[in-house]
């Protein structure tokens, strides 16, 4: 773990230089002309701030920790991996694909991946809330509404790149 820690600071430290770190007895904020990073001092990052917008990036209160803060999600060209759970109580592991956060429906993230012939796109919210949202993601082209919470799975005969072009659609249902 402290090896993580060590990693994810350079990291850091490298995405965010030229930057300046603001010590304090609760903690540390880093900022650049960019974002602004708050580690409290139990190495925990409570804040991420977009400076041009102000959005906020880390949901909640408790703070995630440093290395999944700061990590590019996914890593290079590693291939990241899906422990399927099926029906029948086994597992299936599938290699996933990271989907880009949709422009209208910024509280939903989805991984893709084929099981079966079938895409399968793995869903949830990220700010630890229920939400709708709609997509294009009907085989005929028309829009389907899902629920958005702990991880969903929606599967189709659509393509890879349709499911992909059908969930960068994607809007939010207030």
């Amino acid at each position: 773990m402290t090896r993580c820690i060590f990693a994810g600071a350079a990291l850091a430290f490298a995405a965010l230089a030229p930057a300046l770190a603001v010590a304090a007895p609760s903690g540390v904020t880093l900022e650049n002309s960019r974002f602004s990073l708050a580690i409290s001092a139990d190495g925990k990052v409570r804040s991420l701030k977009v400076k041009s917008t102000g959005e906020e990036c880390i949901a909640g209160d408790e703070g995630v920790s440093f290395c999944q803060a700061v990590q590019d999600r996914p890593f290079g060209n590693e291939v990241k991996h899906h422990l399927y759970l099926r029906e029948d109580g086994e597992y299936e592991l599938h290699p996933i694909e990271m989907l880009p956060e949709p422009e209208k429906a910024k509280n939903v993230r989805a991984f893709v991946f084929v099981r079966g012939g079938r895409t399968v796109l793995a869903y949830w919210n990220a700010r630890e809330r229920e939400s709708h949202f709609s997509a294009p993601l009907g085989e005929d082209g028309s829009s389907v509404t899902l629920r958005a919470a702990d991880r969903a799975y929606f599967e189709t005969g659509l393509s890879v790149p349709r499911l992909k072009a059908a969930f960068a659609a994607a809007e939010d249902i207030r």
